[in-house]
């Protein structure tokens, strides 16, 4: 590299392309490059963008671009390259004092800055976030400034700094790199809205804004936070060359210059491409010469003919794009986040659901339990209840018939209606049921409604009283055909003693005598017999007509039915019975049987007796 160095210093200055080699106070190492032809457009540049670039070179040193967006010719360029091999301030202001010097070698016009120099053309230098780059250029550009022109008698490059530099949005944004993180970074530290407050701190428009913000970051309490924004307050040029209210560039050239240093990074770019990366420093050298060269040719024929490279370039055609550009992306963006949004919603939906099947599912199997439980089931389905038809009831009727003609034969019954068991514990209940029947054969006339007017003649004649039933006959020399018989003798509209209140227990159909009141009893359905009397279901509060309701080991009366009843434990044995609220009935102690149940029931009890 000394040598190619050397040759090119004994060539006339503008047919150089390595302009000089130099070693810092610190023993940095700086060599600048640049081809005349590129470097005499900084004139023609509002802002000249610098930055580092790590991929070209492969050695210590590292490239170090100066781009430019010349708007004569519409299109970025770089007119000098210059490759370092540190990154401090001694560095920075040697790399900065050496384009002042090449500047003048090449075009014979000092570069010098608007806002600090008369005859200045340079409105801003556009950097990242790097601290030792600005203040590297402070310390390079404070000896031009003229107090006589420019007003500022600054002593420091801290205090000059406002005047000039523009720091990137982007890199605000984005930046990763300590001691100086972007917003980026914090996202995860805090709350959404807090976020985009926090994002939002480059477009406060007053210096009271500033304030106010601060003291809101200080009442976050989020040392993450905290320590971001105060490594902007400590650094004093930061927030000038971010938030223009607090620039000390003037407010129209401050519209004039960019915002970002993307014209750099995309010569960053465009340099890899046709040049390669990870070179050794003399090929990343005589590379670039190459390229700058024939960028050199193109700039010289754009200026001879008036043809641009890029007919697009111009300020307006720029704009119009860039703008469609940022339409775009909002635009997807948008679209995005509705799918997203849609998707959640959709996501949230599916969860509410499958957690309602889940419910579902175990308030199924609760209510099979509880069903099975209700009717002492250990499964298998329910048997048919009779229709408004009376069919069962009929066939029970023939059954009852066949059974008497045959002398006490058992009849054949289905095989999912279980077989009565006859033990010593059920001799109390047969008893109670014989002394119920008996009782329906002649029921005592005080316990007849006097508003029926119907005479007691038309009744068979009366029995002998029994101790428990005051008009229950012999059951000795009566079969149950008799019995039935006579209970068919008894006009339907006659009244028959009931319950006028649910009987306390069974124990006293065994200890005390039939309490009876009077009331009609409805017509009973064509083939049944009225048996017993009992109360009617809907005196219990039922609302079915399907079902009778009667309390457990209590012998009641169905209204629907019209046949008796007694404990389930005995005659109802594995039947189906349901809770008499399902038919709506408030009686916490009465359950409801249907009437295929009672026409088992009165075979069995026929069987029995």
């Amino acid at each position: 590299v000394i040598k190619v160095a050397q040759d090119d210093l004994k060539k006339p200055v503008r047919e150089r392309y390595i302009h000089g080699y130099a070693t810092t106070a610190t023993g940095g190492q700086v060599i600048f490059t640049a081809s005349a032809i590129l470097l005499d457009r900084i004139h023609h540049a509002k802002t000249i963008f610098v930055d580092t670039t790590f991929k070209r070179s492969a050695g210590p040193l590292k490239e170090w671009e100066v781009a430019i967006y010349d708007n004569e010719l519409q299109r970025a360029l770089t007119i000098a390259r210059v490759y370092s091999d540190r990154a401090d301030r001694v560095q920075y202001k040697t790399i900065f004092d050496e384009l002042q010097r090449v500047t003048l070698l090449i075009t014979g016009r000092r570069l010098l800055l608007k806002r600090l120099s008369k005859g200045g053309t340079l409105l801003s230098i556009g950097v990242d976030l790097e601290l030792s780059q600005a203040l590297g250029a402070g310390d390079s550009f404070l000896p031009t400034n003229e107090p006589e022109y420019s007003g500022i008698h600054a002593e420091t490059a801290e205090e000059l700094l406002g005047y000039f530099i523009r720091a990137c949005y982007t890199h605000a944004i984005r930046w990763s790199r300590e001691p100086c993180p972007g917003v980026e970074d914090l996202k995860s530290h805090v709350p959404e809205d807090e976020f985009k407050r926090l994002r939002g701190f480059l477009y406060l428009k007053t210096k009271e804004k500033v304030d106010e913000f601060t003291q809101w970051v200080k009442s976050l309490n989020n040392p993450k936070v905290q320590a971001w924004w105060d490594h902007k307050l400590v650094n004093t040029w930061i927030l000038p060359a971010l938030i223009k209210c607090l620039s000390k560039i003037t407010p129209e050239d401050w519209d004039m210059t960019a915002s970002s240093t993307n014209v750099g990074e995309s010569q960053h770019h465009y340099t890899n491409i046709h040049t390669g990366i990870q070179l050794s420093l003399l090929e990343a050298i005589l590379k670039a010469r190459e390229l700058d060269e024939a960028t050199a040719l193109q700039v010289v024929q754009s200026t001879n003919s008036g043809v641009l490279k890029d007919s697009r370039g111009d300020t307006a055609t720029r704009m119009r794009r860039s703008s469609a550009r940022k339409t775009h992306a909002h635009k997807k963006a948008s679209e995005t986040r509705r799918k997203r949004k849609a998707q959640d919603a959709v996501d949230e939906e599916l969860e509410q659901l499958q957690s309602a099947k889940q419910e579902a599912a175990k308030r199924i199997r609760v209510l099979k339990d509880e069903k099975a439980r209700l009717s002492g089931r250990k499964g298998g389905p329910s048997k048919a209840e009779s229709n408004s038809s009376g069919k069962v009831a009929a066939t029970s009727r023939k059954r009852t018939a066949k059974a008497s003609t045959n002398g006490g034969v058992e009849p054949q019954v289905s095989a999912s209606v279980p077989k009565f068991k006859p033990s010593l514990s059920h001799a109390p209940i047969l008893s109670t049921a014989t002394h119920a029947m008996q009782s329906m054969l002649e029921p005592n006339p005080s316990s007849f409604a006097s508003q029926q007017d119907v005479s007691m003649s038309t009744s068979p004649t009366a029995p002998q009283t029994s101790p428990l039933y005051p008009s229950a006959p012999s059951m000795e020399d009566t079969s149950l055909s008799d019995i039935t018989l006579q209970a068919n003798l008894y006009p339907q509209s006659q009244a028959l003693p009931l319950y006028p209140q649910p009987p306390p227990s069974s124990s006293m159909m065994s200890a005390t005598p039939l309490v009876s009141s009077t009331a009609s009893l409805p017509p009973a359905p064509l083939g049944m017999e009225t048996v017993l009397p009992a109360v009617p279901a809907a005196q219990w509060g039922s609302n079915s007509s399907a079902a009778a309701c009667f309390p457990a080991s209590d012998i009641l009366y169905s209204s629907t039915a019209s046949t008796f009843y007694t404990d389930p434990t005995f005659f109802f044995e594995g039947e189906m019975a349901t809770s008499a609220s399902a038919y709506g009935s408030p009686q916490p102690d009465v359950q409801c049987y249907s009437n295929d149940v009672l026409d088992n029931f009165l075979l069995r009890t026929q069987n029995q007796l």
